[in-house]
């Protein structure tokens, strides 16, 4: 059987967890990122990144073009992925959030 000191250290350890792990969903960075066939194999190059703050702010950087008349246009093609990959990130956080206070419910 654990001892008192032993509980307590566990105790301590999960709400150390819980609280990091809160602490990193406050927000969500998104970023979508393109590589040119046969082009460079790094990272790829930025085309579209937002920032969701769970108090409200946020923050996108939207990819844009010029258009025949030297217009800034967005890229909506690109715009439409991006959108994809953050309702996405969204959807994972949701799941991630209910697991974790459905843990905490059960303990």
């Amino acid at each position: 059987m654990a001892t008192s000191n032993e509980i307590k250290e566990a105790l301590k350890l999960a709400a150390e967890q819980v609280t990091s792990y809160v602490k990193d969903a406050s927000e969500m960075t998104v970023e979508t990122r393109f590589l040119e066939i046969g082009g460079a194999t790094d990272e790829g190059k930025l085309a579209a990144r937002s920032l969701v703050k769970f108090d409200g702010d946020s923050y996108f950087t939207v990819p844009v073009r010029r258009d025949a008349n030297n217009n800034v246009v967005p890229d909506t093609v690109m715009y439409e992925l991006h959108e994809k990959n953050v309702q996405a990130t969204i959807e994972y956080r949701v799941r991630m959030m209910e697991q974790l206070l459905a843990l905490l419910r059960g303990a």
